[in-house]
């Protein structure tokens, strides 16, 4: 079928309705004028939906150009130097309220939008230089790195130019021309080259398993494989900034569907807001994923089965490890675990007066739903880790003084709530200002249990992390021996940025970074006592509270015949 009037044009690779306007018709805005083969007018649906080698009709008065030659591979070096200047979204705006959309009829964000990480900066190019829908990272004047998307084009954007989405008149006039920088990858711009750094990775979920993509394309993504190869590596983009995302090995990005709140799948074939995640590195090789709409990704039952994107904050099902190109996956635990390291009679010398709320059959059945404690790094460790652990539930619920029976280091595990407060009368630990966990009208959130859980915000959070509701029942963390026991060890397992775990401490899977080391904080049981409670005990001079911590972490050493190591004390480490 030919035209029935006008003249015929050929769909190339790249054209949107806008583009082929402006080329041929000399405004884009005439893009209604352009007819389908049987006359009939494109709606804004289906002019989306152009097909390479499509025929279309242009309106008479028309000249047909010849097909544009395809644009030009971006330079290796994979950086532009570009003159920047700026167009508003009042420009944009139509006497009617509506917005003229980019060429690509696809709308990104302002540049304030896109550096508080709404998503990615509309910018207007040369399409000759960059390809459109290239995805990249731009280094903004003032040194800022940004996300963001080519989108549209201009009559007056040829060469090296960059036309930069803002949000009114007055702060383009106030920008004026600035000089920017282009990081680009290799590629042909069809949506799938980020122009960003890139990295080979693998992720490990808490209970060892890797993620991998169900059925190696298209489908959910899922916590599940003993193993990782090709199905279970990712492609790590670094879009600038904090800001990453994920591709799968077949090539599609992983989305948290409507930005978070569901299941995440590997099915789309652009970076946009709902495939931009933000990277928060936990300390040692940990990271969380945090998605567009401000919820963590999270291995559901901690590895096994689907990821989804739900949590509002991070616990050990929402914190993954990072495995890197030429490094080998963790090792498999390399010990029999905690009820290897202290047997039930050492316990029992341990604590001689310990109430039975904190029995050893109620801790050691915890420490199986944690299968990394005392499980990592070596003999010498995996002891030190369990000797910190036990010294700090001993501190929080000590019973001792200098001249009590067996001396003070006899009477950890005594108390199972803070002393005072048995009567329901300790109501100062209600934050009214939390309104994610507020406090239950006739509870209380004193100190209970091992770690002496305080404060509702505390009780929220673990208990979400658990499935249990602490919030309306704080009362379990003093009655129910194996639930005091868990939120024990899920404070001591569970990296709260930009706090490392505990765990992560003692075992070696913390490596600090410039700022930890320029303020002291190094590993070591010292570092511990500033996770735990380093506003009060850390950088200052030593103080009772901290002798005796450390006064049961050097008899649990003792008993398990192991060095205290180096790093005991926190006086000189800065607090977080």
């Amino acid at each position: 079928m030919a035209c029935t009037r006008g003249n015929s044009y050929i769909i190339q690779a790249g054209d949107t309705l806008y583009i082929i306007a402006q080329n041929q018709l000399g405004d884009g805005n005439r893009w209604r004028e352009i007819m389908k083969l049987d006359g009939t007018p494109f709606t804004e649906a289906n002019a989306g939906n152009l097909q390479v080698g499509q025929e279309i009709c242009l309106p008479n008065g028309s000249v047909p150009q010849p097909p544009s030659p395809p644009s030009p591979p971006l330079p290796p070096s994979g950086q532009l130097q570009l003159q920047a200047t700026f167009y508003s979204r009042e420009q944009s705006t139509h006497p009617d309220g509506t917005v003229q959309p980019p060429a690509t009829g696809e709308f990104g964000k302002t540049l304030k939008e896109a550096l508080a990480g709404q998503g990615l900066l509309q910018c207007a190019v040369d399409p000759n230089v960059i390809p459109l829908r290239t995805v990249f990272t731009l280094i903004l004047w003032d040194g800022q790195r940004v996300s963001a998307k080519a989108l549209d084009i201009g009559t007056a954007i040829k060469g090296n130019k960059i036309d930069i989405y803002v949000d009114t008149n007055a702060e383009a006039i106030n920008l004026g021309v600035k000089s920017v920088t282009a990081l680009l990858g290799s590629g042909s711009g069809n949506g799938n080259n980020n122009g960003a750094t890139r990295q080979k990775i693998a992720l490990q979920a808490h209970n060892g398993q890797y993620v991998g993509v169900a059925d190696s394309g298209g489908r959910t993504v899922v916590a599940n494989r003993t193993g990782f190869g090709d199905g279970e590596t990712f492609t790590l983009h670094k879009l600038g900034g904090n800001k990453v995302a994920l591709q799968a090995h077949h090539g599609q990005y992983v989305c948290a569907e409507d930005g978070g709140g569901r299941e995440l799948v590997a099915n789309r074939n652009n970076i946009d807001a709902w495939e931009t995640f933000t990277l928060h590195e936990l300390g040692g090789n940990q990271i969380a994923l945090q998605a567009h709409n401000g919820q963590y990704v999270c291995a559901e039952d901690g590895g096994g089965r689907e990821l989804v994107a739900n949590r509002n904050s991070i616990s050990g099902w929402e914190a993954f490890v990072k495995i890197e190109p030429g490094s080998v996956p963790p090792p498999p635990p390399s010990g029999g675990g905690f009820a290897s390291i202290v047997s039930r009679q050492t316990y029992d010398a341990m604590f001689p007066n310990r109430n039975d709320l904190y029995s050893y059959d109620n801790l050691v059945a915890v420490t199986q739903k944690y299968p990394e404690f005392c499980n990592r790094g070596s003999d010498e460790q995996r002891k030190r880790e369990a000797a910190a652990f036990l010294a700090n539930i001993a501190h929080e619920t000590t019973g001792g003084w200098d001249t009590a029976p067996g001396g003070r280091y006899a009477w950890g595990l005594h108390f199972i709530e803070e002393v005072g407060c048995e009567h329901g009368g300790c109501t100062q630990y209600c934050d009214p200002s939390n309104t994610r966990y507020p406090c239950v009208p006739g509870k209380t959130y004193h100190g209970r249990g091992p770690i002496q859980l305080s404060w509702n915000y505390n009780y929220g959070q673990v208990g979400e992390a658990l499935g249990i509701n602490l919030l309306a029942n704080p009362d379990l963390v003093k009655t129910d021996g194996a639930i005091a026991f868990q939120t024990a060890l899920w404070f001591w397992m569970t990296p709260q940025s930009p706090k490392p775990s505990c765990h992560a401490v003692m075992t070696g899977g913390w490596t600090p970074n410039s700022s930890d080391i320029s303020q002291q904080r190094v590993p070591g049981f010292g570092m511990t006592i500033n996770i735990i409670n380093g506003g009060l005990e850390c950088n200052m001079p030593t103080n009772d509270k901290v002798r005796d911590r450390v006064g049961f972490y050097e008899r649990f050493t003792q008993m398990l015949g192991v060095s205290m190591g180096d790093n005991v004390y926190c006086d000189r480490m800065a607090n977080y």
